[in-house]
């Protein structure tokens, strides 16, 4: 146990991945890597790998007394009990604009405003684009109607609060 703790001590204090410091060592005269001329490169930085991309589009609907449109999610899963624009599902490749409408909440005249909004989860990076309809009449959908004002009020998940700083800019 003594000789493991001595080592990862070295490890930690003198035999640093960034500014060895070699001159104290007390391995010096027998360290390959310092024989060699490699003791900056060692341990080598593996690649990270590249995660997974996911797309989706979200629905920004804004009424006639300019309040927006937010549900809340299943209890289960990503994003769990939290509140949201509606969105499609997110898939492996990017959606075409006129199959994403047809999965909306609603029927409405769909605009697309830019940017779009990337986001990073653990496992993979998500890419949404927003699309906005203005509604006269709110039609009768299990949600909220909130104040741009009042989002705060509920609880957001960091990518949902991408999606309405976007969309309150237009």
């Amino acid at each position: 146990g003594d000789y493991a703790q001595a080592i990862m001590d070295l490890g930690a204090t003198v035999c640093t991945p960034q500014n060895p410091t070699c001159t104290i060592c007390p391995w010096r005269s027998s360290c390959n890597a310092k024989l060699v001329g490699i003791e900056l490169n060692i341990p080598a930085k593996t690649p990270k790998k590249k995660r997974k991309g996911r797309f989706g589009v979200a629905f920004w609907i804004k009424a006639a007394d300019e309040t927006v449109f937010l549900r809340r999610r299943d209890d289960k899963g990503l994003l769990g009990g939290m509140f949201e624009f509606p969105s499609t599902q997110w898939l492996e490749t990017p959606w075409i604009l006129s199959e994403a409408i047809a999965c909306g909440p609603i029927k409405a005249s769909w605009t697309p405003i830019f940017p779009k909004v990337n986001h990073s989860f653990t496992h993979f990076d998500l890419e949404l684009e927003i699309i906005v309809a203005r509604i006269d009449v709110k039609p009768e959908l299990k949600g909220v109607w909130c104040s741009p004002s009042a989002l705060d009020q509920y609880p957001l998940p960091t990518l949902m609060k991408k999606i309405a700083t976007v969309a309150l800019k237009h």
